[in-house]
């Protein structure tokens, strides 16, 4: 096989990858559905200027997602001459957990829904949560 069909054929293996494990965030009045599938409750938390809070069924937060923007002038560029950073900080309340990421909304909650760090019945899944949060080890804020 010439170099091109392999190339070809890596290239459309990897992008049915991405199509099989995308996932389809909504946000509507009081749910996060996932796929068209209610999966948590939401609100806007009110203590941070974008933030999320994630909600069990009885409405207590289970996980804050802050939306931060940080200065590093080591990233100080033509195209970035602040140096700005923006960036995710995810925090697991009853776990006393957070990790920060550099991803939108939608995909840190996809995120969060496919590492399954929620329960079936809304509560945290320590050894979920300690899996995603060692793969994200670089702190933004500092």
């Amino acid at each position: 096989m010439n170099k091109s069909k392999i190339v070809f054929f890596a290239v459309f293996f990897l992008s049915s990858l991405s199509v099989a494990f995308a996932q389809k965030v909504d946000f509507g009045s009081n749910y996060i559905s996932i796929n068209q599938v209610e999966w948590l409750k939401f609100e806007s938390d009110n203590s941070y200027d974008d933030a999320l809070s994630l909600l069990n069924d009885e409405g207590q937060p289970i996980i804050l997602i802050r939306f931060m923007t940080s200065v590093n002038v080591d990233l100080q560029s033509e195209t970035n001459p602040d140096g700005m950073i923006y960036y995710a900080n995810v925090k697991f309340l009853s776990l006393n957990k957070e990790f920060e990421i550099q991803e939108s909304k939608n995909n840190v909650v996809a995120l969060l829904f496919k590492s399954n760090v929620v329960t079936v019945d809304k509560s945290l899944d320590a050894n979920n949560v300690n899996a995603l949060k060692s793969k994200y080890t670089q702190l933004f804020s500092k």
